[in-house]
C-alpha cells in the first residue's frame, strides 16, 4: 500500500514506506488493499492480520494459501458480497459486520470499513478498508439485537439439531398451530409434508455429490390440523455449542404463491390470447421497432418474428401512400392515446390487405415503454359489405320493379313503405299513406275487423294467404290475393310485408271456365249416350246420368272412385278392364266398337263403344274419356230382318221355275198370282220356283236406314259400286 489515491481529485500521493510501516504496526487490526472479486483476492494487507486471522500477509496476498473470501463464514458471503457492490454502485463507502473462521477455527466477529478506487475514467481498480475485531461488549450488544429481532421479525426463525428443534421463535409455532412443548418433542421431519420430504431428500443427494445447493429453496409444511402451508426456507449451516446444527428463517409464501399463481394464470391466458388471438397482434417499442408479433400476424402479413423483429413497422406493412398518415397514427398512440381505424396494409407478397387497427400504449410502473397494435382482416367483412350493397340494390330493385303491389309496415299496421305497383293499383302515393294505418285505406269498413284479424296473425309470426276485394282511391274495388309474412330482423318481429296481386282478370277467367264447366256438365248429364271418365287404376272419375242407368247405379257419388267390378259381370269387367288398360298403355283409342253388355235387370243390351286416352297438360296419360251410344233397339230389328229373310229364302226355295209375262206393280213392287191376288215378290217367287232369297241391303237403302253403318263399312272399303 505504497500509493493511496484521492477519491475525488484522482491524484496520487507518495507516502513514506517508514511512516506506512509505523501506521501499520499500531493500528489495532488489518488494513488492506484487494481486488473487488468474489474470493477478495488481497492484493496488499498489514501484518495485523497475523493477530486477526491467524495468517502471514504472504499466505493470503494472491490466494496463495487461502482467500479470505474463505475465512468468511458461508452464511455471510453474500450478505457481505452485496453490501460492497451496492456500495460501489453507488460511489460510497461500504462498512460490514460479519464473522470469519480463523486458521485454528475460532469464530470471530470483525467490523469492516472500505472504499473503491476507480480511474480517471471511472474504471473500478480496487477496494481499499480497514478490518478489526468486535469487542466483546460490541458483540454481546449484537447479540442482543439479533435476540430482539428474532423474537419480532414476522418471519419464523429456527435451528435443529440431531433431528430435533432446538430453537424456535413464537412465528414458528403460530405457523404450525403447535405448542411450544409439541415443537420441542417433535422430529423436525414431522412438520414436512411428503412433497418437503422430497425436496429434503433431492437436496441431501445433491449435496452428497458434490453440488453447490442454494441456500433458499421453497418447500411445504404441514399444519398440526393437517392443512399444508407453502414456505421459503433460507438454510445456514452452523457450529452451535461444538456441533453442526441447521440455522433456518421461515416465511410464510402462500399469500405470494396464491398471487404467484394467478400472475401465472394471467399470464398464461395472455400469452394463449396473445397467441391464439385471430387478430394480428404487434408490439412495437417507442422507436415503432417491432419487439415481437403473434402467429397470426405472420399469417396475416407472410412475415416471420426473425423477418422483422427490430425493424420499424410503418416500413413493413404501410404502402407508401398511406406512410404518412400510419405514422401520425403511431405518433397519436405514442402520446397515450388509443386509436380504431380501418386502412390498407401491404402484405410481403405485395398484395393489399383491408384491415381494420386497433392501437394502444403498452404502460408498465405508470411509464410508456412502447405500443401494441392488433389488425384485423377485415376482407370477408368488406365482401360481405358489398355483398349486402348488392344484395340491398337487388331487393330494392326487386320491390321496385315487381308487377305486384308491395307494402311494408311497422307492427301497428302503419305504413312504412310503398313500391311502384302498389301506388299504381290503389291509387295512393306514398305521401298520402306513410305512417298511417293501411287497412283505414284499402279495406271496406264492414271488413276492418276480418282485415286486422289477418294483420294480427301475421304481426304473430304467422303467414297468411288469403284472396280479398280491396278499396281503391277512386272508390273503385279490385279482386286481390293477398301474401302477408312477418319481417324479422336479428331474430325480432319488426314489421309485416304485405304482396297483393292484382287478380280480377284471373277471377274473370274462373268465372268464364266455371260457366263453360257447367255448360260441359249440363250438356254431358242431359246427352242419351253413356258419358264416363277413368283414373289410370280404372276407377270412375265422371259418370253421367246415362252411365249411372247402365250400371243400374242411383247416382254418380254411388259410382265414383269404383271400377266395372263392381257393377258388371266378372267375364264382362274382365274384357272392359282389358280394353282400358291397353289405352292407357299404349295412347291408342278404340273407336266404335259395338259391345255385347249385360243390363242389370239381366237383360242382353248393345252399345257401340269408343274409348280415348285422357292426357294431361303435358300430354301425359292420366286415364281415358269413354262414350256408349245404345243400339240395342237397332240390333233388335236386324235381327227381325235377318229372321225375315231367313223366311223369304226358304220361299223362294220352293218356287218353280218363272217364264212368261209377270205382273208387278210399278209403285210397292207386289206380283199378282194366276187367280188375281197381289202378293210380295219373296211370296211369289218362293211358290212359283226352287229360288231361296238371302237378305241384305243395297248401299242407298243402307245409307237411308243405317247411315252409321254405312259411312264405317265404306270407310272400310268393303262397299262396292254406289
Amino acid at each position: 500500500m505504497g500509493q493511496a489515491k484521492n477519491v475525488k481529485s484522482g491524484k496520487t500521493k507518495t507516502i513514506k514506506r517508514v511512516d506506512k510501516t509505523r501506521l501499520l504496526e499500531n493500528l489495532p487490526g488489518v488494513v488492506y488493499r484487494c481486488a473487488n472479486d468474489r474470493d477478495w483476492t488481497m492484493l496488499d494487507i498489514s501484518h495485523g492480520c497475523i493477530d486477526l486471522f491467524e495468517y502471514q500477509p504472504e499466505e493470503l496476498i494472491g490466494n496463495k494459501v487461502v482467500s479470505y473470501s474463505n475465512l468468511i463464514e458461508p452464511e455471510d458471503r453474500n450478505m457481505v458480497f452485496n453490501e460492497v457492490q451496492k456500495a460501489i454502485d453507488e460511489h460510497k463507502s461500504f462498512i460490514v459486520e460479519y464473522r470469519i473462521r480463523t486458521a485454528s477455527g475460532k469464530i470471530k466477529w470483525v467490523w469492516e470499513q472500505g472504499v473503491g478506487i476507480f480511474s480517471d475514467d471511472g474504471k473500478l481498480l480496487s477496494l481499499e478498508g480497514y478490518i478489526t475485531e468486535l469487542t466483546e461488549a460490541r458483540i454481546l450488544s449484537k447479540e442482543e439485537k439479533y435476540r430482539l429481532l428474532v423474537e419480532n421479525i414476522k418471519d419464523a426463525i429456527v435451528i435443529s439439531q440431531f433431528d430435533r428443534f432446538i430453537f424456535f421463535n413464537k412465528q414458528f409455532a403460530s405457523m404450525l398451530g403447535y405448542t411450544s412443548a409439541e415443537l420441542t418433542m417433535m422430529d423436525y421431519r414431522d412438520v414436512y409434508t411428503n412433497t418437503g420430504i422430497e425436496i429434503l431428500r433431492e437436496r441431501s443427494a445433491r449435496r452428497n455429490r458434490g453440488e453447490d445447493v442454494p441456500s433458499q429453496y421453497e418447500t411445504v409444511f404441514k399444519r398440526k390440523d393437517g392443512t399444508e402451508i407453502d414456505v421459503e426456507a433460507n438454510i445456514t449451516i452452523i457450529n452451535y455449542k461444538g456441533s453442526t446444527a441447521t440455522f433456518a428463517a421461515i416465511r410464510d409464501i402462500s399469500d405470494r404463491k396464491k398471487v404467484e399463481l394467478e400472475i401465472q394464470k394471467q399470464k398464461q391466458y395472455f400469452e394463449a390470447l396473445y397467441t391464439s388471438s385471430p387478430g394480428a397482434i404487434v408490439s412495437v417499442d417507442m422507436h415503432h421497432h417491432i419487439i415481437d408479433v403473434n402467429p397470426q400476424f405472420e399469417r396475416l402479413f407472410g412475415y416471420s418474428l426473425s423477418e422483422v423483429k427490430g425493424k420499424n413497422i410503418d416500413d413493413i406493412i404501410v404502402p407508401k401512400d398511406l406512410l404518412k398518415d400510419a405514422k401520425n397514427t403511431t405518433k397519436l398512440i405514442q402520446k397515450g392515446g388509443a386509436t380504431v381505424k380501418e386502412a390498407k396494409r401491404l402484405r410481403k407478397d405485395g398484395s393489399l390487405v383491408d384491415v381494420s387497427i386497433g392501437g394502444a400504449p403498452i404502460i408498465v410502473d405508470g411509464k410508456q415503454i412502447g405500443i401494441i397494435a392488433v389488425y384485423m382482416d377485415i376482407t370477408a367483412i368488406r365482401d360481405a359489405e358489398e355483398e349486402v350493397r348488392k344484395q340491398k340494390q337487388y331487393f330494392e330493385s326487386l320491390f321496385n320493379s315487381a308487377s305486384d303491389a308491395i307494402v311494408s309496415l311497422d307492427l301497428t299496421g302503419n305504413v312504412v313503405s310503398v313500391n311502384p305497383h302498389f301506388e299504381k293499383l290503389f291509387g295512393y302515393k306514398r305521401a298520402d299513406i306513410y305512417g298511417k294505418n293501411l287497412d283505414s285505406f284499402i279495406v271496406k269498413k264492414d271488413k276492418i275487423e276480418d282485415a286486422s284479424i289477418v294483420t294480427k296473425t301475421v304481426q304473430d309470426g304467422d303467414v297468411a294467404h288469403f284472396e280479398r276485394k280491396r278499396e281503391c282511391k277512386d272508390g273503385s274495388f279490385v279482386d286481390v290475393s293477398v301474401s302477408g309474412a312477418p319481417i324479422i330482423v336479428d331474430g325480432e318481429y319488426v314489421g309485416v310485408l304485405a304482396i297483393y296481386r292484382d287478380i280480377t282478370e284471373r277471377k274473370r277467367t274462373e268465372e268464364a271456365l266455371a260457366t263453360e264447366r257447367n255448360l260441359m256438365r249440363t250438356l254431358i248429364d242431359h246427352l242419351p249416350d253413356a258419358i264416363y271418365v277413368k283414373n289410370k287404376g280404372c276407377q270412375k272419375t265422371l259418370s253421367n246420368p246415362a252411365d249411372c242407368q247402365n250400371m243400374g247405379a242411383a247416382s254418380e257419388s254411388v259410382v265414383l272412385g269404383k271400377t266395372d267390378f263392381d257393377f258388371y259381370p266378372s267375364d264382362l269387367a274382365v274384357l272392359f278392364q282389358a280394353d282400358d288398360q291397353q289405352i292407357i298403355e299404349t295412347g291408342k283409342p278404340i273407336l266404335n266398337r259395338e259391345e255385347k253388355t249385360t243390363r242389370p235387370d239381366g237383360t242382353i243390351g248393345w252399345q257401340v263403344s269408343s274409348k280415348i286416352p285422357l292426357k294431361d297438360s303435358e300430354g301425359r296419360i292420366i286415364g281415358l274419356v269413354g262414350i256408349g251410344h245404345d243400339i240395342t233397339e237397332r240390333k233388335k230389328a236386324e235381327e227381325e230382318r235377318e229372321r225375315i229373310i231367313s223366311e223369304l229364302q226358304k220361299a223362294l226355295h220352293q218356287v218353280n221355275t218363272l217364264s212368261g209375262l209377270i205382273p208387278i206393280c210399278a209403285n210397292c213392287k207386289k206380283i199378282r198370282d194366276d187367280q188375281g191376288y197381289w202378293s210380295d215378290v219373296e211370296l211369289y217367287i218362293s211358290k212359283h220356283s226352287d229360288a231361296e232369297f238371302s237378305h241384305g241391303l243395297c248401299n242407298d237403302c243402307m245409307k237411308k236406314l243405317y247411315p252409321e253403318q254405312y259411312d264405317r263399312l265404306r270407310a272400310q272399303g268393303k262397299l262396292k259400286g254406289n
